[in-house]
Formats: C-alpha cells, structure tokens, sequence
C-alpha cells in the first residue's frame, strides 16, 4: 500500500469490521459556520440532561474556550448525575507548560474529577511518540509523529461529526464542516469508541496531575506491548458494535417517537421497510419506495464470534489484559444501565442514569445553519422511504497490526461509485496524498475516460495564505509551502499525455479565514469550471446534488494514514433534504476556491524547499 503502517499491518477483513448505521432522514441536518458551530455546542451543552462527550485534538485556552466549558460546568452543577467524558490528544494538551502540567479550560472540572461524579478527562498518548522520541523532539515537533485526531462532540443523543477542534479560530473563522445526527444507537456508538480510547489513556485527577490507570501497558513504559493490546482492544470493540447493530435492526421499523433514551434495550429508530438494496445504484442513486439496511453475506458468523479472540497466541505474552477479558465487554453499547469491563475487572465506565425523553424529531426548515430553502430541495415533509446510512471507518495506523479497516473501506467505497460512472470531489486542509490515494486518484480518471467523462475527479484544498501555518510566523511558513510541494507531486501524478490537468485542483482563498474542510462528495457529474463562481441560483441549476459524502477528521494525508487515530463517516442517502445540506455546503466552499494550474503552484517552490518535502513528507 506505500504506507509503512500498512506494510505492518495484518491482512485486510474486507468488510468484516465494517460498522453501518441507518439513521432517520429528518433527524439528520448540517450547519452552514464556525459561529453556528460554537452556539450549537454551547446550547447542546447547557441542555444536557444525561451525557456529555467532547473528544477532540485539544481545547484551546482563550475567552470562548472557557465559555463552553463553563456550560458543562453549569449543566453539572445542575445535575450530579449527568455524565462527562471529555477525550483530547495528551501531547497537544501538554504543549504550553511540559509533559506533567495541564493548562486547558478542562481544568475546571476538578471538583468533579473524583470517584462517583461520572466525570472523565482523559488524555490519549500516540504510542509512536515512544521513549527515545520524547527526549530527542520537543513539543510542538512531537506532534508530527502522531495525535489522537478523532472530533466527536455529543450531548444526549444529539452528535456533532466534524473536523473541528475546540478552538477560537474553529469557532470563528476557520472554515470546516459540521452534520448532526440525533440518533439514540448512533450516539451509543460514538460514546462506545470515546469510552473504549479512554480506558487506554492517561487520566486527569483532582489533583490535576496525569496518572495511568488503564490496565494495558502504559506506552511510555512499553510502547511495543501497548501497540498489540490496543489493536485487540479495538477489535474486540468494533466486534461488539457489529453485533448490537445487528441486532437492533430486528426492531425494524419503529417509529423514532417511539425510542426512548431511558429504555436498557434500545430499539433502533427505523423509518422504512422493505427488501434489500444492492449496489451502488440502488443506494445512491434515484429514491428507492423502500430501504432496509444490507449488511455483509458473512456478518452473522463474525457477529456471532463477538468476544472469542483469534490473538490467544499472543495474548498469553501480554500480562496486564488477555484477549478473553478484553473480549467480556461484548455485551452492549454504552447506554443506560450499561457497564464496559476490561481486563483485570477494571472499570472503564460507570452507569448512565435512564430518562423519559423522548428524542425530538430534528426540523430541517428551522435548524440553525442550513436551511431547507437554502439547500434548494425543500424539506417535503413526508420522509417515507427515504434513507441515511453512515458507514463507520476506524483508523489505527499506529496498532500492532496496523488497524486500517477504515481506511480500505473509504478507497474501495471511492472506486466503487467511480466504477459506477459517479465523479467525485475531495477536500484536505492539508494536502499531501500518499502513492497509494495517487493510485486510486489515477484509477478515476482511467474509468472516466473509458466511460467517455473526462476528470471525474476534483480536489479542493488551502491556498499556502489560508493555511493555519501561515500566519503562525516564518518557519511555520515553510510547512503551508511544504503542501504546495504536495500539490506538485499531485500534478505530475496525474500527468497525462505530457499535459498536466487544469480543471482538477483548487485552492480555497477566502480573506481572513482559514480552511479546515476535509471530505468527499458524490456526485452525477464533475462540477463545471464555470459553477464555481456562479450565483446559487446558477449553482442550484447546473449542479445536481450529492448523493454521498464522506466526513470526520481524515485529511487523508501521509500522517493521517501513518500515524493518527481518525475516524471517518460515509454518508449513503436518497433524502432530497440531506443531499441539498451537502450541495450548499459544496456551493459555500467552491464560491472561495481558485483553479490553480501547475506553473503556478511550482513557482512557489524553491529547490532546498523540494528537498526538504521530501526528507519530510511522512510527518504531514
């Protein structure tokens, strides 16, 4: 695969670890800005009546930042049963006073940091940033070698998939994007993985120290042994949420009224009937009268096999945690009066306390953000066998085997709509594809060019100013060029005929913004050149919606596939509402984007700048 990681990596269970959710159509919508984005948070968070989840790189220390923390504060002082786990990258956090010291808003929480206030900071730590690497690179070049760059934000059942930190320039002028999805199995999942990567984290206490309580190997002490458990660990978990989600779609269908949060044995929120649907067209092509969710011919005998370990080999050499206690949890998602074991009878979790309420339909015509009339497809009221599915890609690259499930899912799901006759356009704030991604990328363009479509394949990303390194000083500078190289290894990638491509890379310029967008769309067709500064009316007539997208953190870069922990959503829909959210948040960051030619891009490049990207190129 090009990649280090995957060279490690044990073969791929094509499908096998797969995890996919269907959703209510109407309880899924998307938000148009960094300012709808922090006022959604901050009203999520004051409202929470059961659960609380920010997972993220880091949470920035500036006057925002502390706002939002102080309605999870609030929310908590209102009631002591409500449940926080709070998730964040150990050596990002670390940063600003050393690798002991804590300076984040998170520390405000303290009081409620002790046993039985079902509060939880914890820390994640890369274990590819191992002993001899500590030493030798200092924050923040330690960073390079790996994060914890998951972004999960919920309250109740109500989550937030993005890119986004936690931070004044998300919240403000960085441009990204944002889906909710209330959805009371989906959430569960969410708080599965968050609570799973907790019990292999570093914890903040009250006395605001870091401790390891975890009863794997602690990676500063043994990276080698921790790379191993947590691969079993992960396994074991995707496992278990297999099995819940197939068994919840026997529920089929239930009207979401119908599901409460406080139920021990939720039923999924289904919302049509009916066979199976195969194949790229029936799912992403024109509205189907019914959808039920497919899963994999083989699913059943993997799900039945939830708990066994097939590492019993290597099990018996780690000590701390066999696979058979790591494979005890495999009972249930997290969720009212669940517990998650692992181990050595360590607690992981404590019970969340049930309610009543019932989830509340989401009003696409008047949620913040996007509206319906701003999609250009109107809500239709009537959401009878309309679907959404979202694939779920889980990324390890840093695990023993490399866990890539995930990101062999999202290249196959990729090549599939484009063998299919799709086009597709891909968004990275940070460009620099592997030779891998340049593979599939030249597998596209072959396949369009057989089926008679020139370029079904755009790529959107930061122009070096609208780069968040750029105005963070001159030697930060050096690393918005150092993307610029990748564009040129793009083009001479995509080099066909002795010409390079004109029409297929953009770069998103807006004043006093940034760019943090990363994803993919779906399309009929490629975006016509002349589409991108049309009007919306222009936009809305000359481009068909989307009618599949890919969102989370990924940048789908060489350091997300070598060496961070990502997660990755690929939405399936035939809802006109959701497929209008996607083509205006396309619209929004087109409006901005330049096409750049080649001679452009290269001129930027000084030739000790080339030798370096290329010295460096695994570390961005």
């Amino acid at each position: 695969m090009g990649s280090s990681a995957m060279r490690g990596s044990e073969p791929m269970e094509a499908g096998n670890l797969l995890m996919e959710c269907a959703v209510d159509p109407s309880k899924v919508a998307f938000l148009a800005s960094p300012d709808d984005f922090y006022r959604k948070l901050c009203r999520m968070y004051s409202e929470a009546r059961e659960r609380i989840v920010l997972v993220c790189l880091y949470v920035g220390c500036g006057q925002l930042e502390e706002e939002l923390v102080r309605t999870i504060v609030a929310a908590k002082e209102r009631n002591a049963e409500l449940t926080v786990d709070v998730m964040v990258d150990r050596t990002r956090t670390c940063r600003i006073e050393g690798p002991q010291q804590v300076v984040s808003p998170l520390t405000m929480l303290q009081p409620y940091l002790g046993s039985g206030h079902r509060t939880t900071v914890a820390l994640f730590h890369n274990p590819l940033l191992g002993r001899l690497c500590r030493k030798i690179f200092k924050s923040p070049y330690c960073e390079a070698f790996g994060t914890m760059h998951m972004k999960i934000y919920m309250a109740d059942d109500e989550c937030i998939i993005t890119g986004a930190n936690a931070g004044r320039d998300y919240f403000c002028d960085r441009y990204d994007r944002y889906m909710v999805v209330k959805d009371a199995l989906f959430a569960d999942l969410m708080h599965t993985f968050v609570r799973t990567f907790q019990t292999a984290s570093f914890v903040l206490t009250e006395q605001l120290t870091l401790e390891w309580r975890s009863d794997l190997a602690n990676p500063f002490e043994d990276n080698i042994l921790f790379r191993k458990q947590m691969h079993i660990r992960t396994k074991h978990m995707v496992r278990m949420c297999k099995e819940m989600l197939r068994k919840n779609r026997k529920a089929w269908p239930v009207s979401p009224r119908d599901v409460q949060a406080g139920e021990s044995e939720r039923g999924h929120a289904g919302f049509a009937a009916g066979t199976s649907a195969t194949g790229v067209g029936a799912r992403v092509g024109v509205p189907t009268k019914v959808r039920r969710h497919s899963g994999h011919p083989d699913e059943r005998g993997d799900c039945e096999s939830a708990g066994r370990s097939d590492h019993t080999g290597a099990a018996c050499t780690m000590g701390k945690a066999t696979s058979q206690d790591m494979g005890d949890h495999a009972s249930g998602l997290v969720g009212p009066g669940k517990r998650m074991r692992f181990g050595l009878g360590v607690d992981c979790v404590t019970d969340r306390s049930g309610s009543s309420t019932v989830c509340s339909d989401v009003d696409a015509s008047t949620f913040q953000g996007y509206s319906a009339t701003d999609s250009g497809e109107g809500h239709g009221g009537d959401e009878e066998g309309l679907y959404c599915i979202i694939k779920i890609c889980l990324q390890l690259p840093f695990t023993d085997p490399a866990f890539m499930e995930g990101e062999k899912v999202l290249q196959d799901w990729l090549l599939e709509h484009a063998r299919a006759g799709y086009s597709a356009l891909i968004a990275t704030a940070y460009l620099n594809f592997t030779e891998r991604h340049m593979d599939v990328f030249k597998e596209i363009l072959d396949v369009g060019k057989a089926n008679g479509k020139p370029h079904p394949l755009q790529v959107v990303t930061s122009s070096p100013y609208a780069n968040s390194f750029y105005k963070d000083g001159s030697l930060k500078r050096k690393i918005a060029l150092f993307y610029s190289t990748a564009a040129m290894w793009l083009f001479k990638a995509l080099k066909e005929g002795g010409r390079f491509p004109e029409d297929i890379y953009l770069e998103y310029d807006r004043p006093n913004h940034t760019f943090h967008a990363k994803g993919i769309w779906v399309l009929k067709d490629r975006v016509p050149v002349a589409a991108a500064h049309a009007s919306w009316e222009e936009f809305d007539a000359c481009v068909e919606p989307p009618c599949a997208t890919a969102i989370g953190s990924s940048n789908y870069g060489r350091r997300s596939y070598d060496k961070d922990l990502e997660v990755n959503f690929l939405i399936e829909t035939n809802s006109p509402t959701i497929k209008g959210f996607m083509k205006r948040e396309l619209y929004d960051m087109l409006q901005h984007s330049q096409y750049v030619p080649y001679d452009v891009v290269k001129a930027r490049i000084e030739p000790l700048q080339l030798v370096l990207s290329h010295l460096m190129k695994s570390f961005f």
